[in-house]
């Protein structure tokens, strides 16, 4: 395993700090945004199975906002 010492650390992280903060630079996204077709697809998508898991028996409701999965 890898051995940090943390001085060393610790300088490093404020020197990061100092920079991002001077040029003005932020976090960037985590996942490319979905445009909105996309986002209708995947919608559409996961109803339809929903819809075909209901029929085939592979989940049910069993209250207003409680569902079991019978694999």
């Amino acid at each position: 395993m890898k051995q940090i010492k943390f001085d060393e650390h610790i300088k490093k992280k404020e020197k990061f700090k100092r920079i991002r903060l001077e040029k003005g630079l932020s976090r960037l996204p985590r996942a490319k945004p979905k445009n909105s077709e996309e986002t209708e697809v995947l919608h559409k998508l996961i109803e339809e199975r929903r819809r075909r898991w209901l029929l085939e028996g592979k989940i049910e409701r069993i209250g207003p906002r409680a569902w079991r999965m019978n694999l």
